[in-house]
C-alpha cells in the first residue's frame, strides 16, 4: 500500500473516534507518518520477537517469512578478530539489522574433518554453550559447526562466533531481516526511505490500526499529565 493511502486510512479511522479529540489535538500528516513508522517496527517486534526464548523467536520468524520477504538480506559480515577467549571472532551487526534468520562461516580446518574454504552453517546458542566450548588446557573441544551467540559489542548489537583450535574463519555470511525503510510521502534517499510499505499487503491495515492505537495512547498520557 502506498504511504499516501495509509495516511488516508489513518485519517478515516481517526474520524470515527473524532469525539475523543479536539481539532487541535489531531495529528498533522508528519505526525501520522511518525506513528506509522513506529507502528511498523512495533508490529514486527511484537509479532515475531515476543516469545520466551531466542529459539522460539527464530521459529516464529522462519514460519512467517512471506510477510517480510522484501526485508530479507544476505550480507558478508566484517569481523574484528579474537575476543576475550581464544578461537573466537567478534562482530557488530549491520545498522539495519532487525532479527536473525541464519548464517554460515567460510572455514579451513587443518585436521579432524579437514577442509579448505568450505561454507559451514553456524549453530545458534547462548553463554552456557560458550562455557562448554571454550578451549582451555583442560578442555580442547572439536566444534564441527561454529557457535554464534548474540551480545552487546561496544554498546551496539553484535555477536560472538566460537570455533575450535583446528579451524580458521575467513568469512561470515548472514541472512537476516532488516528494519523497514522510513515511510514518507516524497522519497529523498531511496536507500533509507520509501513511499510504499515493504511488508506484505495484508498486514498494512494492522499497521495503520496500530499507529492509531499508539497515537491514542500518547494523547491520553499527555492529557493525564496535564490534569495532574
Amino acid at each position: 500500500m502506498k504511504v499516501v493511502n495509509m495516511l488516508k486510512l489513518f485519517e478515516t479511522a481517526l474520524n470515527t473516534i473524532s469525539d475523543k479529540f479536539s481539532d487541535g489535538e489531531k495529528p498533522d500528516r508528519d505526525e501520522i507518518l511518525t506513528y506509522l513508522n513506529s507502528a511498523q517496527l512495533t508490529y514486527m517486534k511484537d509479532k515475531y520477537l515476543n516469545n520466551a526464548t531466542f529459539k522460539d523467536n527464530m521459529e516464529s520468524v522462519n514460519s512467517r517469512t512471506e510477510e517480510f520477504k522484501n526485508l530479507i538480506v544476505n550480507d558478508t559480515i566484517i569481523f574484528m578478530g579474537s575476543y576475550y577467549m581464544p578461537h573466537s571472532v567478534l562482530f557488530n551487526l549491520p545498522d539495519n539489522y532487525l532479527f536473525y534468520l541464519k548464517s554460515d562461516s567460510k572455514i579451513t580446518r587443518t585436521t579432524i574433518y579437514p577442509c579448505t574454504n568450505k561454507y559451514i552453517p553456524n549453530q545458534e546458542g547462548n553463554y552456557k554453550d560458550v562455557d562448554k566450548l571454550m578451549t582451555t588446557p583442560f578442555n580442547i573441544p572439536v566444534i564441527q559447526r561454529p557457535l554464534i551467540v548474540f551480545m552487546s559489542v561496544n554498546d551496539a548489537s553484535g555477536a560472538l562466533l566460537v570455533h575450535d583450535k583446528y579451524t580458521t574463519i575467513s568469512e561470515i555470511n548472514m541472512t537476516y531481516v532488516r528494519k523497514p525503510k522510513e515511510l514518507i510521502e516524497t522519497v529523498v534517499d531511496s536507500d533509507l526511505q520509501t513511499d510504499e510499505c515493504e511488508l506484505a499487503e495484508y498486514v498494512h491495515n494492522d499497521i495503520v490500526n496500530l499507529a492509531l492505537q499508539l497515537f491514542e495512547q500518547n494523547k491520553f498520557k499527555l492529557i493525564s499529565k496535564e490534569n495532574k
